[in-house]
């Protein structure tokens, strides 16, 4: 197995070996081989690999302290620019960009604005400070970071963020995203330096390379909304030329280009007819930015069937998840219910409360049945402030591959089998694969919440704060989990890295696999295989809660346990405190060919079966 993009001494220890003879190879073997999102196109070069100078030092959370700013970077290390002409640089070493313009993705944490500085809601406007890219030694071009979006504060024993200031933040890294005219080859430097004398530290994380291809040109079949008076310039409003571009393409069989330029659009962008199909220019061209910060007055609400939205980036205003009063902006970079056989591919999503939720919320009764055989491809969905996508209110058969989601403040992948009404139907066969989940803050990577039949596999899960790795609970209501044998759920060849944590939101104790049963349904046939855990935060595995049966574990690798037990069985902590019977606690998990130098059982009436 081999997992692109991180280049821990750790993690490459455990891939296979891609040399050898140069026979040719199928597309499945290519698939089987590797792990997390191995198509992505970038190279990760992370602070512990880059040269520093000036006031430049490495700050450090290797106790996973979340009152550390560190806790939330990757390797739990990053560099903090201190003064005007600090540095940070990294030499290239692999030759594989070969287009005329390079990407580059940094990420950083930059000071959040003090109380006296927010709008009329309490909401912090953040505070801004320049760094300066060179290249070869030579000045490319000065970025300016802005850390509006970032900074979420909490309160214990409370899930929902706070629109005040408090001593319990979280989310303190966000990313910006730029082009360099220069093709960067093997040997080539790029530097950081802070030039702007601002008393602010600049803290940096990675910066991610890679070749961008030039912009899409406008398909032959297809409508451009410039010609129907779109600006693309950030300021004016287009979504009235947008639409009326999709309007006279659903006459003519054509397509909708949103060619290169900043997409204002002052509404929720509505795609309520079937066979809509939106071409952008590329992700590093095509930009929406949504501009309304009012309840669902922002992001693409698809509610039809044969959609598809391709090429493009989707940001907004939002820095929020929930109101004051608790209410959900319902600003969801992308969601509504894509009917049957929708297709939405090489999209970027930030700073939403999730990236993409599909659920019909936004009508009363849904326009369409729930979202069937969705394929959401090559995607990135980073720096949210809940999900980044979940599969809701009967979404089926349905595929999310081959993307990343990082900084998320929730559950970073999802299913949960929401019922909106008694005729909604349960989540059946979603499908999660090759996919890369990272750098999560709250809950888990990756949760699945009742249905059937889901099947998650080659999925690469690290560096998660306050939460689980993948989790199975019985938290919230909806459908219960098929106890059909031949509708199990599956979740095979995946890295579970430095996850789990001793105390979440609520004080609970999570872990790396984390199942945890409750009142609203038994948690039943659930099969793990052939999962890599590696240096749990906690435990490895964690079962608890009880009313769990048939759950099965086989070929589990698990190392670098230090603060916990390979596996744990543990009483609920309402048991704990005698608020339910002891034989909720009953049921049974069994383990084949499993690492268990450390067990542990405090729950004398659940089962562990080792063979």
């Amino acid at each position: 197995m081999k997992i692109k993009h991180l280049l821990l001494p750790t993690i490459a220890a455990i891939c296979l070996s891609c040399g050898g003879s140069k026979q040719k190879t199928t597309e499945e073997e290519v698939e089987s081989n590797n792990i997390g999102a191995y198509k992505m196109p970038y190279l990760r070069y992370d602070s512990q690999e880059a040269e520093i100078g000036g006031a430049a030092v490495r700050e450090t959370a290797p106790d996973y302290d979340r009152r550390n700013t560190a806790s939330e970077a990757s390797n739990q290390e990053y560099v903090a620019l201190k003064d005007t002409g600090s540095f940070i640089s990294w030499t290239i070493n692999e030759n594989t960009l070969l287009s005329a313009k390079t990407g580059v993705t940094l990420r950083f944490t930059l000071p959040d604005a003090s109380t006296t500085l927010s709008n009329r809601s309490g909401e912090s406007v953040g505070q801004k400070s320049d760094i300066d890219i060179y290249v070869n030694c030579i000045k490319k071009k000065t970025v300016t970071l802005d850390s509006r979006w970032a900074w979420q504060y909490f309160v214990d024993m409370d899930s929902d963020p706070k629109t005040h200031i408090t001593d319990y933040a979280m989310m303190r890294f966000d990313e910006v995203h730029f082009l360099l005219s220069d093709s960067l080859k093997v040997g080539d430097t790029i530097k950081i330096v802070k030039s702007k004398n601002d008393n602010l530290t600049t803290g940096i994380d990675f910066i991610e390379i890679e070749s961008v291809p030039m912009p899409i040109a406008k398909p032959e079949n297809a409508l451009s909304v410039k010609d129907f008076g779109a600006k693309g310039d950030g300021i004016a409003d287009d979504w009235g030329a947008i639409n009326a571009t999709i309007k006279e393409a659903l006459k003519t069989g054509k397509t909708v280009y949103i060619p290169e330029g900043t997409f204002r659009i002052d509404t929720l962008m509505k795609l309520d007819q079937d066979g809509i199909n939106i071409q952008g220019a590329g992700m590093w061209y095509t930009k929406l930015f949504f501009s309304n910060n009012n309840k669902m007055k922002a992001a693409v609400c698809g509610n039809a069937s044969r959609l598809r939205l391709a090429d493009l980036y989707i940001n907004g205003v939002n820095t929020l998840r929930q109101e004051a009063d608790k209410s959900y902006r319902d600003q969801k970079g992308i969601w509504g219910n894509w009917g049957e056989s929708s297709v939405i591919e090489n999209v970027w999503v930030e700073h939403f409360e999730c990236g993409i939720w599909t659920a019909g919320y936004a009508h009363t009764p849904p326009l369409k049945a729930p979202t069937k055989n969705l394929r959401i491809s090559n995607v990135r969905l980073r720096n949210q402030y809940a999900d980044g996508v979940n599969f809701a209110e009967g979404t089926s058969l349905s595929v999310f591959e081959h993307s990343n989601v990082r900084n998320c403040g929730d559950d970073g992948i999802a299913s949960w089998s929401q019922t909106a009404s008694k005729t909604t139907p349960c989540n059946q066969g979603n499908t999660f694969r090759y996919n890369t989940v990272e750098l999560g803050w709250r809950a888990g990577a990756i949760g699945i919440f009742g249905g059937g039949g889901h099947h998650i596999h080659h999925c690469y899960v690290g560096e998660h704060l306050l939460s689980a790795g993948i989790r199975f609970t019985a938290d919230f209501p909806g459908c219960p989990l098929d106890t059909d044998p031949a509708n199990k759920m599956y979740v095979h060849d995946c890295i579970i890295y430095k996850c789990g944590t001793p105390s979440d939101l609520f004080h609970d104790r999570l872990s790396a696999i984390d199942i945890h049963g409750g009142k609203q349904y038994p948690l039943d046939n659930i099969t793990f295989e052939n999962i890599e855990i590696i240096s749990p935060q906690t435990d490895g595995i964690q079962i608890w809660g009880g009313n769990i049966n048939n759950t099965s574990f086989k070929n589990i690798k698990i190392s670098g346990v230090t603060n916990g037990y390979d596996i744990a069985s543990r009483l609920d902590k309402a048991e704990r405190r005698k608020d339910i019977l002891l034989k909720e606690q009953t049921g049974s998990a069994v383990f084949e060919n499993v690492t268990k130098e450390k067990v542990y059982n405090d729950n004398e009436v659940f089962e562990l079966k080792f063979k």
